[in-house]
């Protein structure tokens, strides 16, 4: 389906109910140079104009679909999320609500002061909740670099109060090719964890340039990927 605008399209994903907004173009080059003002500096967040672009296309797709009022408001209601999930990310906004070892703070990690993680220079601990009824998948997003060597060390997560569980090493090097040096997330299973707090530690195994960058934690399904690497339009932070 076309959305009324000039620009681009929302092909519709019927199975989900839900779009995607896509460029008209398939050539990179082009639909770089059409809608490269889109975006900021960093190639991954929108500008200004960008925002007004695609809060544009949105109004106008869902004014061209000409909902009567019941199909409104089902669409409107939410399903589940299967076996339910948590997740808890600081990394825009600086809050973390996690209970934590003193002296391990949420810091700005780049020179807008717009990004934000847990940084630990030393060993320390964090403690997360499994609020569900059942076993759940932990996973940890954090930071890296590449291409290697990255500025982050490696890092051990212990479970001390958790005999079942045991002690995974991170790697926050970022080992995809994106033909420029880059700044991006990773998110990592590390655990299975059952209902109740579990106790993490954190054990940097080195010393680099940076300390080792927690931005947030997810506690999921067990059928979720077990690890989730940045998109290449996600790319290198400005500073850090």
């Amino acid at each position: 389906m076309k959305a009324p605008t000039d620009d681009f399209i929302f092909l519709p994903l019927r199975s989900m109910e839900n779009y995607v907004l896509e460029a008209a173009s398939n050539d990179p080059r082009e639909a770089l140079s059409r809608y490269g003002y889109w975006f900021n500096d960093d190639w991954h967040h929108l500008s200004a104009k960008g925002h007004a672009a695609v809060a544009h296309a949105i109004v106008k797709t869902l004014e061209g679909l000409h909902l009567d009022a019941d199909e409104k408001i089902r669409r409107a209601t939410l399903g589940n999320w299967g076996d339910g999930d948590s997740c808890i990310s600081w990394y825009q906004n600086g809050n973390c609500p996690l209970s934590r070892s003193e002296g391990v703070e949420v810091k700005s990690i780049d020179a807008g002061k717009t990004k934000f993680a847990l940084e630990f220079s030393s060993p320390a601990t964090i403690i997360v909740t499994n609020t569900f009824d059942g076993v759940r998948a932990l996973q940890l997003t954090y930071m890296t670099t590449g291409p290697a060597p990255t500025i982050y060390p490696v890092t051990r997560v212990i479970f001390p109060q958790s005999e079942n569980i045991q002690p995974i090493e991170i790697d926050p090097t970022c080992y995809e090719d994106y033909g420029k040096p880059v700044h991006v997330t990773r998110t990592t299973r590390v655990a299975e964890i059952p209902p109740g707090e579990t106790v993490l530690h954190f054990q940097p195994l080195e010393t680099k340039e940076r300390p080792f960058r927690l931005t947030g934690v997810s506690i999921t399904s067990l059928e979720a990927p077990e690890e989730i690497s940045a998109s290449a339009m996600f790319v290198a932070l400005n500073g850090g």
